[in-house]
C-alpha cells in the first residue's frame, strides 16, 4: 500500500473519531441550589449530595431570587426565582458526573426532585414537577449544545408523566421546559459561570394567608419568622452559608 494512501486512510480515520467523541461529548452540568436543599440535613438530600455532586466545589453566583413562597409546613417563607428583583448570591454545585446522552441528563433531573419532595417521591412513577413546581433546564449561551438534549427535555416535559409542569411557574415554557427568556447565572467576577447545562427547581409564588397577593415586604418575611422563632433557622442556615437575597439586610433589621 503505497504511503500516501496509508495516510489518507489515517486521516479518515482520525476525522471518524473526531466525529464520534462531538456526538459523545460529555457535557458539564451542575444544580442550581437556591435554599435548604445546600444544607438541609434530611436524610434523602444529604445522600443526593454525597451520591450525585460535588458539594466541595460549589461556585457562588448572582441570581434573582427572594422569600416569595409561604410554607404551611414551616409557617414562613422560603425562596423562589423573581427575575424582577435584584440579584441575590446563590450557589451553583457541580454535579458528580457528566452527561453524554438524554438519559443522563433525565436522571439528574429525578435525583434533583427526589431530593426536593423527600417524604412523596416514588421511584415507580419517578417525576421531575408537581403543582407547586418543576425543575428547569438551563444552557450556557455561548456553548454548542446538542439538539438531541433540548429535544428529549421537551419530550419529557410535555409528557403524560408530568401534568403539571410548569402549570403557574413564571417564566417557565411548557413544552420546552427552559426559562423564557433565557437566563444564565453570572459568577462574582461578573462572567458566565464554566458549566455547559444548569438544572434548577422553580418554584410556585405563594403568599401568606389573608395577605394581599404581592410580593412580601422584608416587614413581612421578618414578622412571620418573629410569630415561630422555631422556623427561622431556614433564614439563619441561608445567610451562614452565603445564600443571599437583596431583603437580607432589612429583614435582619426588623
Amino acid at each position: 500500500m503505497k504511503a500516501s494512501r496509508v495516510l489518507l486512510l489515517l486521516a479518515l480515520s482520525l476525522g471518524a473519531g473526531a466525529c464520534y467523541l462531538w456526538r459523545k461529548r460529555r457535557l458539564r452540568i451542575g444544580i442550581l441550589v437556591i435554599g435548604s436543599l445546600y444544607w438541609s440535613t434530611h436524610k434523602t438530600r444529604q445522600k443526593w449530595r454525597n451520591d450525585r455532586l460535588r458539594l466541595k466545589d460549589a461556585v457562588s453566583v448572582h441570581a434573582p431570587i427572594r422569600y416569595g413562597r409561604f410554607s404551611k409546613t414551616r409557617t414562613s417563607y422560603t425562596m423562589v426565582l423573581d427575575f424582577a428583583v435584584p440579584t441575590g448570591k446563590a450557589k451553583v454545585v457541580p454535579c458528580r458526573n457528566h452527561v453524554t446522552t438524554c438519559k443522563d441528563l433525565i436522571k439528574e433531573a429525578e435525583r434533583l426532585w427526589e431530593a426536593e419532595t423527600p417524604n412523596t417521591y416514588s421511584q415507580n412513577n419517578p417525576t421531575i414537577s408537581a403543582d407547586w413546581g418543576c425543575v428547569v433546564l438551563l444552557h450556557h449561551p455561548d456553548r454548542r449544545i446538542p439538539q438531541k438534549f433540548f429535544d428529549c427535555w421537551a419530550a419529557r416535559v410535555s409528557s403524560k408523566s408530568e401534568p403539571a409542569y410548569a402549570r403557574d411557574v413564571p417564566n417557565v415554557g411548557k413544552t420546552t421546559g427552559l426559562f423564557q427568556p433565557p437566563w444564565w447565572p453570572m459568577a462574582s467576577d461578573g462572567l458566565p459561570i464554566d458549566f455547559d447545562l444548569l438544572l434548577v427547581t422553580a418554584n410556585v409564588p405563594k403568599y401568606q394567608p389573608r395577605t394581599v397577593n404581592a410580593s412580601p415586604t422584608a416587614i413581612g418575611i421578618a414578622d412571620a419568622w418573629r410569630d415561630h422563632p422555631s422556623e427561622r433557622h431556614y433564614f439563619d442556615h441561608n445567610i451562614d452559608c452565603d445564600i443571599r437575597t437583596f431583603q437580607d439586610d432589612a429583614i435582619l433589621q426588623r
